[in-house]
């Protein structure tokens, strides 16, 4: 069913055209398969998708529409219903796969878009500049992400609605590269980044698992596969007892009542363990475990090795008559309830301490790790940054200094000094300055009272619908802005010296950009000529856009880079 190489990555239960199946999105393309089917249905490359669109936020039923181009040259429209029973996972699976579809569609726009400039320009530059040719081509080679920076992008537009709508407006519809996009925002990916090295521990949701009370008055407890997850790691033996009984001798649906009713599960609920069900399969998983805990667990039957280091039992046979004597008062196994307890707690803490571990170098490199002392250590001495030289001539060769120094006569001199005694016995009046405190403090009241009046028109719970008075309008001011700002951003680095034939051809490119989003702006100005804030808002983009109009018809007025 799947192709070589071919890896999914997200899978959701959806209904398309009334029938029940599973939606697949992996590295290749997007696939449904109908239930109880071993072939694809419908295969849908990323390539042959124009647009893709989502139900609102009241809808009660969430929806993924995607609009595929087809060979006949009309349009195909497949409509996906997720038909999960909480609306809040169905829509949090929805947007997964929405925002991996926008990932790979802006991809394989971009790729088209370099593959078909760089031969409309090869030509041309080759004319020109040979070499600024192999620049322009050497930068229009297409990245090739992983499959980890495709999930890293997709978590952080998951995550990021703003960001996820700007790279819509921008990326999806050609304005700026994907590349582009991202390159001003590796910190926020390499936050997020960090956050997916992390190892999460285990859920804790099962241990309280409370059942449901249904109208019949019979109870639902709800087994979701991470839940069954965390049971199998956290009891080895109901995994085994899985493998070897589902599906050829019971369903799961009935190894997982016979579960949640044996004495194996309620055997710590005091007042369920005495009304629980004698089962011969949880039954053995119940002595198993108990044999196996009693026997000492991994220390005993795993040849659990504990660091030398902290093995005192290395040592002993060299100091027989030193140390502690042993507290007799401290004996295990008193209390005969708790000591099952006890030891699934003592087998959980080795669990964890040995997924730790396992993280760790290893065994050599820990012992070594031990054993230095990095104070003992051998460093090499800190240079600092070294000063590099461009030109050392003009740095080593220091201005000539003259032997010859012209010396004031004695004549000269007493004129000098004359001359600075009258001046200052020329000085009269006094030097201090005295404030009259009655109008220092009249002023200073004067203008606190002014900067209170400007600055108490300025609310800062103030929001932009607030100001402008239209949800909508404001929605749409928003976006311009966001356009704008990220537009300019480009425009103004690629300005920045020094400069080459591929940052020219490409901040032509920005610039007609520009022009496209500074019409929308010239739009929104005459559409909302009674709305002063409106005005006020874009006018301040407007200014912005005339500078950058006049950055550019500066630079391409410079001969060496046209």
């Amino acid at each position: 069913m799947w192709e070589p190489g071919e890896n999914i990555d997200l899978k959701s239960a959806t209904i398309l055209n009334k029938k029940e199946g599973t939606l697949y999105y992996t590295n290749k393309r997007l696939a449904w398969v109908i239930k109880d089917s071993s072939k694809v249905t419908i295969t849908i490359p990323f390539n042959q998708i124009k647009n893709q669109q989502v139900s609102t936020q009241e809808s009660s039923r969430i929806k993924l529409r995607l609009t595929v181009n087809s060979s006949k040259g009309t349009d195909l429209i497949y409509t996906f219903e997720w038909i999960e029973s909480s609306k809040e996972v169905a829509k949090n699976e929805r947007d997964s796969f929405k925002n991996a579809i926008a990932v790979k569609i802006s991809q394989v726009r971009q790729s088209a878009l370099a593959r078909s400039e760089s031969s409309n320009s090869s030509n041309l530059l080759a004319r020109k500049n040979e070499a600024a040719t192999s620049v322009q081509q050497s930068s229009r080679k297409k990245v090739k992400l992983s499959r980890q920076d495709i999930k890293l992008r997709t978590m952080v537009l998951e995550q990021n609605p703003d960001l996820a709508l700007l790279h819509k407006n921008l990326v999806l519809n050609g304005l700026v590269d994907e590349e582009e996009f991202w390159s001003s925002r590796e910190n926020i990916l390499a936050d997020y980044r960090i956050q997916l090295s992390m190892k999460k521990g285990e859920g804790a949701e099962w241990v309280d698992l409370a059942p449901e009370m249904q109208d019949n008055g019979n109870y639902k407890y709800t087994i979701t596969p991470e839940i069954a997850k965390s049971i199998f790691k956290q009891y080895p033996e109901i995994k085994n007892a899985y493998i070897e009984n589902v599906p050829n001798k019971i369903s799961e649906k009935e190894f997982w009542r016979r579960f949640l009713a044996s004495q194996y599960f309620n055997r710590n609920r005091v007042k369920r363990s005495a009304l629980a069900e004698r089962d011969s399969i949880f039954d053995e998983c119940m002595e198993n475990e108990d044999k196996y805990l009693n026997s000492g667990g991994d220390v005993a039957n795993k040849g659990f090795q504990l660091g030398p280091l902290l093995d005192l039992t290395r040592t002993e046979e060299d100091h027989p008559t030193t140390g502690n004597e042993k507290d007799i008062t401290m004996q295990p196994g008193r209390d005969k309830e708790s000591l099952s307890l006890i030891r699934r707690f003592n087998r959980h803490s080795e669990l964890v301490l040995q997924s730790i571990s396992k993280a760790r170098n290893g065994k050599s490199d820990s012992i070594a790790n031990a054993i230095i002392i990095e104070d003992l250590k051998k460093h090499d001495q800190n240079r600092g940054i070294l000063l590099n030289l461009k030109d050392t001539k003009s740095y080593f060769n220091l201005p000539e200094s003259t032997t010859e120094s012209e010396e004031l006569g004695e004549d000269e001199l007493i004129q000098i000094l004359e001359s600075s005694k009258k001046s200052l016995h020329s000085i009269s009046g006094k030097l201090s300055f005295d404030v009259d405190s009655a109008v220092f403090e009249s002023t200073m009241q004067q203008l606190n009272a002014s900067i209170l009046k400007k600055t108490s028109k300025f609310d800062s719970n103030i929001t932009l619908e607030s100001l402008i008075g239209d949800a909508d309008l404001a929605k749409k001011i928003q976006i311009l802005y966001a356009e704008s700002f990220e537009l300019s951003r480009h425009f103004w680095i690629l300005v920045k010296p020094p400069s080459n034939a591929f940052k020219t051809q490409k901040l032509k490119s920005v610039y007609d950009k520009i022009q496209v989003t500074k019409s929308k702006v010239d739009e929104a100005l005459e559409a909302n000529k009674s709305n002063d804030s409106v005005q006020t808002i874009l006018k301040r983009i407007s200014l912005g856009y005339d500078s950058i109009a006049q950055m550019y018809k500066s630079f391409s007025q410079l001969k060496h880079v046209i």
